[in-house]
């Protein structure tokens, strides 16, 4: 997969603050990080870490991310809006991907994610039995770290602060940038590429669905030229 021949384009802006969850402790009652660390130690090694990336102040979009923590692969899914119905939709998109909620399940088996107000519709994250959804505790973001970590990576192409209402975003752009974020190579997994591990422990109708590929090594982008393109001025605007 050849890297997308695109410009430009960054624009800083004050960031706004994630709202956290403003439910009843006993909303959790069982899906806190205690409740997590309870789970054996191989049950925990699957879990999927779940996460929102922002714009800048006054977006409607974001990005919802998935984090395989085992082999550092992070897939992206535009959400039109930041809230809980998308992230329900998104999930809802990913299991009609991979086939139903059984072969979710295998994926997508076990979430850990934050108490944001976007993430608190249990009963449609977890619809049909197909995960188990678990919580970090209020401001640790170390909880669920390797996810924060990662979103490094993709902060190469969309620095904060960027607005991602203003780039345009589509299925084709998403999947390039996430194909090339997890071509490079991490030490951290042997100096192999997260994509390269997804092609062989997760299944093919996923990525296939998402639109990826394995970028070859020296072609691999992570700039923000990745997400513009032409004709578009570095305000968000069209020429």
């Amino acid at each position: 997969m050849a890297k997308m021949d695109l410009r430009k384009k960054v624009r800083y802006k004050r960031r706004s603050r994630k709202r956290a969850s403003r439910r009843e402790a006993a909303f959790y009652e069982g899906r806190t990080y205690a409740d997590y660390l309870a789970l054996g130690e191989e049950e925990r090694a699957r879990a999927v870490e779940m996460d929102c990336v922002e714009g800048a102040e006054g977006d409607s979009q974001a990005l919802l991310t998935l984090h395989f923590v085992q082999i550092r692969f992070q897939i992206y899914v535009l959400l039109e809006r930041h809230d809980r119905a998308h992230v329900v939709a998104a999930l809802d998109w990913l299991e009609g991907l991979l086939g139903g909620p059984e072969a979710f399940r295998r994926v997508f088996g076990l979430i850990l994610t934050d108490r944001g107000c976007e993430f608190d519709d249990i009963a449609g994250i977890e619809r049909d039995g197909r995960c188990r959804v678990f919580y970090a505790d209020p401001q640790r973001s170390d909880q669920k770290g390797a996810c924060e970590k990662n979103h490094v990576e993709l902060r190469k192409v969309i620095p904060k602060g960027t607005t991602i209402d203003g780039l345009g975003l589509d299925a084709w752009i998403l999947a390039g940038v996430c194909s090339n974020v997890n071509s490079s190579l991490r030490r951290a997994i042997g100096d192999a590429s997260p994509m390269a591990l997804a092609k062989v422990a997760l299944p093919a109708s996923l990525l296939e669905g998402l639109g990826l590929a394995l970028v070859p090594l020296d072609e691999v982008e992570t700039r923000p030229e990745l997400v513009e393109r032409p004709g578009r001025e570095r305000d968000g605007t069209r020429r």
